[in-house]
């Protein structure tokens, strides 16, 4: 992502989030921070599923490099019911519900 093009939903993520490239993710994860940063970006993505369960994984399977540097920027602005959940099911289950009231909500 550059800084004269915003990505219009966070579809244009997926491939980086789902890649295995450590290099790729560490891009991504910059540009996923700085999207949810801005109020007036998007949180609508037609494959949350992918999405969510893909950045799931980054907890379990990624660099720490790239765990440190996502979710340390994006954890504390979780709700407390997410970051509390006692298995990556629960918490998957609650990040999804949680994008998703994100996404239609004005």
């Amino acid at each position: 992502m550059t800084a004269s093009i915003t990505p219009e939903t966070l579809d244009h993520f997926l491939p980086g989030v789902l890649s295995q490239d450590t290099k790729r993710r560490l891009e991504v994860c910059e540009e996923l921070v700085s999207y949810l940063r801005n109020k007036q970006t998007s949180l609508y993505c037609d494959e949350m599923d992918k999405l969510t369960d893909g950045l799931a994984n980054w907890v379990s399977s990624s660099s720490f490099k790239v765990r440190h540097t996502f979710f340390c920027r994006v954890w504390n602005s979780l709700p407390r019911d997410i970051i509390s959940a006692s298995t990556l099911a629960v918490f998957q289950k609650r990040l999804k519900t949680f994008l998703f009231s994100c996404s239609f909500t004005a």
